[in-house]
């Protein structure tokens, strides 16, 4: 038996020492590059992966044995590195279900495209890792110096400590939906950052549990939508008046006064501005600021969670039902993730369609992917000749802002773009940046939007197909409020509340209803609350429903008095009343 680190190694042995640092490197190798979180830091993830390998060659002892087990790993290797350089994150929950849920055309696609690179990419990794196998095992190497014994105590006392740690999260977007008392429903139980969540962000841990936390949100989203039973909207027959095809395109992070469309002095709208047929709505409110109850509030009348984080006993499924029982195919597709503690709550609404697909990889954190990916899946869908109800999520105006366009949409300046502030990852962080640069990045991510809007639009005018597009943000946001003597970034004033909102109908619909559409606008100035707009997708869309329990745009001017409230500081306020005693903080 021969011994690592022996000194008495033959010089014929140096090669194989040489081939079991190198693949031990490679096993190592996806923590060398630092991923995005103040959780943990990256002396402390480059300690963790050291401390790990060492605790697996000193474990197994038999270096072949070693090697050959972590081969098992190494073919993750690829994909781990990839994320952790193109969006600084690691193998996690929302890259996984995305893997999970590839079909196989999409497989052969990526094959079709990748497939060389990455067969070449781990024919090599694997040669490598399999050749010092073998002669490990010819040479019958093991770790049999004492050294080991100085490393096993350690990663069982590391682990220990991480298992009593906790702390509270007081960084970045954890902050977003931190006091919202929403977070402690049935599907979030935790409170804080175990330090046990360390395990995620370090290679090879990342692996397992990312899969474990994708099958614990698959359970918590098929026990609750168990909820909703075999629950039917009531949709009547074919009404000729219905579209061709129905999109629902769900901003984030965006702030109605940040328009030109409603009034703002920098032109952030020119493109939706030129459009013919657009109806803006400027006095809808959302009754939450945190996107996992904003969304499902505007997809569903009843939703399992209200926007004070009660349990519906009621629930109801979101429209994209309604659309299938009039026949539709139904769509969700989104840039946002599917798997993680603020989106499994949205995932529930998304199963309702046909067809649901998530294109971003990456985490609110990293740069990730651009809104306009989802165009040419877009396209794609508006070929099918049946009719077509598809919901599109954005990532839209999400901070950081600077990573939500491309260099191309950098028109208002001096902006975080070109700064050295761009890679700011956490809102707490920002206020080391100037106003002018954050609110300019801000305003360029609104400029995006417009483009993103517009394109979908002119997809389908080229259509040719009666169709209606309606648009809504989640929430607002609230960015270096000049009057407002507050963090820089939060969303507690009434700019964070006040939502932008509009309609669009192609030429050939709105000559199939010219009077609704002429009801429509007459009612764009009304108060009204998010799911009164959302809502209204049934009743323009002709989608008949009899027993709404909430009322659409059409509906409002039937009742007595519209009552805007919202869930604000642990409480429900009235929105008007409340902005008008202190706009900076709604409590």
């Amino acid at each position: 038996m021969k011994e690592i680190n022996n000194l008495a190694l033959n010089k014929t042995d140096y090669p194989l020492l040489v081939l079991i640092t190198l693949s031990t490197i490679l096993f190592f190798s996806p923590n060398l590059i630092p991923v995005n979180t103040e959780v943990l830091r990256y002396p402390e993830q480059l300690a963790f992966g050291v401390l790990f390998w060492l605790t697996w060659f000193a474990l197994l002892k038999r270096v072949w044995l070693a090697i050959f087990l972590g081969s098992f790993v190494a073919i993750f290797i690829p994909f781990s590195l990839y994320l952790r350089w193109q969006y600084s994150v690691p193998i996690n929950p929302v890259f996984t279900s995305i893997v999970l849920d590839t079909n196989w055309s999409e497989v052969r696609n990526f094959l079709s495209i990748y497939g060389y690179f990455i067969a070449t990419a781990l024919i090599l990794l694997m040669a490598l890792v399999l050749t010092t196998c073998y002669l490990s095992y010819q040479k019958k190497v093991v770790w049999s110096h004492r050294s080991k014994w100085w490393i096993l105590p350690i990663l069982p006392i590391y682990l220990c400590i991480l298992f009593a740690e906790e702390r509270t999260l007081t960084v970045g977007d954890s902050l977003d939906d931190k006091d919202d008392p929403a977070l402690q429903h049935v599907l979030n139980q935790k409170g804080g950052v175990q330090g046990i969540d360390k395990f995620q962000l370090v290679f090879p841990f990342e692996i397992g549990t990312s899969i474990f936390q994708v099958i614990k949100d698959e359970r918590k989203v098929n026990s609750l939508r168990r909820s909703f039973g075999n629950y039917k909207f009531g949709v009547v027959g074919d009404d000729p008046k219905s579209p061709d095809v129905v999109v629902f395109v769900i901003g984030e992070s965006a702030r109605m006064d940040r328009w030109h469309l409603f009034g703002y002095s920098h032109p952030t709208t020119p493109l939706i501005e030129k459009e013919e047929n657009v109806i803006p709505f400027s006095n809808v409110v959302t009754p939450s600021v945190a996107t996992s109850y904003a969304v499902p509030n505007l997809v569903s009348r009843n939703p399992i969670f209200r926007a004070d984080g009660s349990l519906n006993k009621s629930p109801e499924p979101s429209f994209l039902k309604a659309f299938k029982e009039a026949g539709y195919l139904t769509y969700w597709v989104s840039n946002q993730s599917k798997s993680g503690y603020y989106d499994t709550p949205i995932d529930i609404y998304a199963e309702d369609a046909d067809f649901t697909k998530y294109i971003n990889v990456s985490s609110y954190f990293s740069e990730g992917t651009y809104d306009e990916k989802l165009i040419p899946i877009f396209a794609e869908i508006i070929k099918n000749k049946k009719k077509s109800a598809v919901v599109l999520h954005l990532m839209g105006s999400h901070f950081n802002y600077a990573y939500r366009y491309p260099k191309g949409f950098d028109k208002f300046r001096p902006s975080l773009t070109n700064s050295k502030y761009r890679d700011i990852q956490f809102k707490n962080k920002m206020d080391i940046a100037t106003s002018a640069l954050t609110n300019n990045s801000y305003d360029n991510s609104i400029l995006y939007t417009d483009f993103i809007l517009s394109r979908l639009i002119n997809l389908l005018k080229e259509k040719h197909k009666a169709s209606v597009l309606f648009y809504i943000s989640d929430h607002g946001e609230d960015v270096f409020e000049p009057k407002c003597d507050h963090p820089t970034l939060s969303r507690i004033s009434a700019y964070s509340y006040h939502v932008p909102a509009l309609i669009w109908m192609s030429d050939d619909q709105r000559r199939k209803d010219e009077s609704l559409y002429k009801n429509l606008d007459a009612h764009k100035s009304l108060p009204m609350m998010s799911e009164n707009f959302s809502m209204s997708i049934l009743s323009v869309t002709h989608i008949v429903n009899n027993n709404a329990s909430v009322h659409g745009i059409l509906e409002l001017d039937k009742q007595k008095t519209i009552v805007q409230k919202v869930y604000a500081a642990g409480r429900w306020v009235e929105y008007g009343e409340a902005s008008k005693k202190d706009a900076c903080i709604i409590q």
